[in-house]
């Protein structure tokens, strides 16, 4: 990586951190739908700022290496490449309910705790718990009463995951 360029100089930095996320991309390292490291990732394992590391993905891009997706990620390949993300918060809170509800953990009738309770027993923020609770009213798996709380509904048949281990978009 640190190999020099014409006249000794070595190559500027965002060039190398790009240069390095190729080799991976070539080697098969990252995958066409998978996400590259996230900039605080590359930040950080590059010690690097953040202004560099933006420079090194805009030359990938640029390369048509990778697309970005603005909130979301940079992605290998052409924007017609699957998505493959990893699961987000909500949908692991959301699968590991659904696993206590499948297991009989939970039982319809049950009321799930609150989303402060859910919160503070996952260690996420109350927004985040709530999109959890949606992701399982989405699917049929619990019903709200105002005022009351959450509740399971009875399951005759096991839902379709919230998120099948990485889900694609």
């Amino acid at each position: 990586m640190d190999a020099p360029q014409g006249g000794g100089r070595s190559a500027p930095i965002y060039r190398q951190i790009a240069d390095q996320i190729t080799v991976d991309i070539r080697a098969g390292n990252l995958l066409p739908g998978h996400p590259i490291p996230s900039e605080s990732e590359l930040v950080r394992h590059y010690g690097a700022s953040r202004a560099t590391v933006r420079q090194a993905v805009a030359l990938l891009r640029e390369q048509g290496l990778v697309y970005t997706v603005r909130t979301e990620a940079s992605y290998v390949g052409p924007p017609s490449a699957p998505r493959v993300r990893p699961a987000q918060r909500c949908e692991r809170i959301a699968d590991d309910i659904l696993g206590k509800i499948q297991r009989g953990d939970l039982r319809p009738g049950d009321r799930l705790p609150t989303e402060v309770e859910m919160a503070a027993e996952y260690g996420v923020a109350r927004n985040t718990a709530r999109a959890a609770i949606a992701l399982l009213r989405d699917a049929s798996c619990v019903r709200t009463q105002p005022c009351k709380g959450t509740f399971v509904t009875k399951i005759t048949d096991p839902p379709p995951h919230t998120h099948a281990g990485g889900a694609t978009r």
